[in-house]
């Protein structure tokens, strides 16, 4: 890390291009959001922001606006993110990077549901199907079918939220995600959880490890959902344990060598 950051900064000393210290800022910023040092992250992208705007970049001014949506989000402040990526829509041009622009929709419509603003989300939400689906991008178009689901908890429609996480969970096994699978039933032991439907959570437990176990994957997701599986059993499921469970779940799915403790 250091000897990249020791590269931009000469590179930036080297030149008065606008549109090249703005590279260098783009790429420290995004090195300082891999690190968690977000004030850091969010105060370089802004000047990458700034002299993407003096290089007449607009288009880069918007993605540098995403990125600090994303930076926000990770550092929780989901309603910031919101602000970001509203800002960001205005100017990533829709024809030139469909993409990007169908990617900052889709992330604003993410804010909007960790952000608690669940009938806005729900607006959005056919419009951001309709440019995935001009893309034929079909795991984006299972991954805003996830956000569906919270909206529908969030709204206060169990059932429909029910039935989606289940038709995700199909989807999933479908496409050979088992990891997917595997979170999307977290989710709905959450919902499960909450509801004290304790029979359809220990059946739910029993069948995530199973599928898990199945594949003959990451040890430490198979930890992780034994825990939950014998919890269930007798009936001692917190939602601190879910969430415990889901974030080893998911850094094993992006981590193959992450080794978490033996328990909770």
């Amino acid at each position: 890390d250091g000897s990249l950051e020791d590269a931009l900064g000469f590179l930036a000393r080297g030149t008065r291009s606008a549109a090249i210290r703005a590279l260098i800022a783009d790429l420290l910023g995004s090195l300082r959001a891999d690190q968690r040092r977000f004030l850091e992250a969010n105060e370089t992208l802004e000047l990458a922001a700034t002299l993407y705007e003096q290089a007449g970049r607009m288009d880069m001014v918007g993605k540098a606006y995403l990125s600090m949506g994303y930076v926000a989000n990770l550092a929780g402040d989901t309603d910031g993110a919101v602000v970001y990526l509203t800002r960001a829509q205005q100017l990533i041009d829709r024809e030139e990077s469909p993409f990007l622009f169908a990617n900052c929709q889709h992330n604003l419509t993410d804010y909007l549901v960790k952000a608690g603003h669940f009938e806005e989300a729900d607006l959005r939400v056919p419009i951001v199907r309709r440019l995935w689906q001009e893309m034929g991008h079909f795991r984006a178009l299972l991954r805003l079918r996830w956000l569906e689901a919270f909206i529908q908890r969030g709204r206060g429609n169990l059932e429909a939220a029910i039935t989606i996480f289940q038709e995700l969970a199909w989807a999933f096994e479908q496409n050979q995600s088992p990891f997917d699978v595997a979170l999307v039933q977290l989710d709905l032991a959450n919902v499960f959880a909450s509801e004290g439907r304790l029979a359809e959570l220990e059946e739910l437990a029993k069948e995530a490890f199973d599928g898990l176990s199945a594949r003959g994957v990451h040890k430490e997701a198979l930890r992780a959902l034994g825990l939950l599986r014998d919890a269930a059993v007798t009936r001692t499921v917190t939602l601190q344990l879910l969430e415990e469970v889901a974030r080893r779940v998911s850094q094993s799915k992006s981590n193959p060598t992450f080794s978490g403790p033996s328990s909770p």
